[in-house]
């Protein structure tokens, strides 16, 4: 199952792309868990999911990780990531969760994204893809009607990467 997984993971991303992890990594001590992502293509900036939890942010630090990130962040103004579903999110926020944790749980909410394994046949998405299905964010509900509006005025909070804990693209939680 490792080496399938390792496949299909590393056919599709390049060693230069940017990977969200959305939690859960995997199981084993400090050797295994960096060898595992020296394997893997890409910078991976993990989001810390239940079963990572067992073990401090800080005790992932040196294991290959571009990032580590014990919190939600917000990338592209409207995508919050994370590992659970955000369970406060309604239509009257202007926001799209993509989220791992819940296996193979399809929502009827269209604010939510579920990213597992289960739901994506086994290989990573693109960002892109995910951004293309919400292609019409300034009309997807009026709290995004009225986020566009207020972006057009510069009147809107510029949230980036990590706005939540406010760390900055690409640097380690320490």
């Amino acid at each position: 199952m490792e080496s399938e997984i390792i496949r299909r993971w590393n056919e599709v991303v390049d060693p230069q792309d940017i990977v969200y992890h959305l939690g859960d990594f995997g199981f084993g001590d400090e050797e295994e868990i960096k060898r595992l992502v020296k394997r893997l293509n890409g910078k991976i900036r993990l989001i810390l999911g239940n079963h990572d939890k067992r073990k401090t942010p800080h005790w992932y630090d040196d294991l290959g990780f571009d990032a580590i990130y014990p919190y939600p962040i917000i990338l592209d103004d409207w995508f919050i990531v994370s590992h659970e579903p955000i369970k406060y999110l309604t239509e009257k926020m202007p926001y799209i969760n993509i989220h791992g944790h819940t296996h193979d749980e399809e929502y009827s909410n269209p604010q939510r994204f579920n990213a597992c394994w289960e739901i994506l046949g086994g290989f990573p998405i693109d960002f892109q893809a995910i951004k293309n299905k919400y292609s019409d964010l300034d009309s997807f509900n009026d709290a995004s009607k009225v986020y566009v509006q207020d972006k057009e005025r510069n009147a809107a909070m510029n949230y980036n990467e990590g706005y939540l804990q406010g760390f900055i693209d690409g640097s380690k939680n320490k």
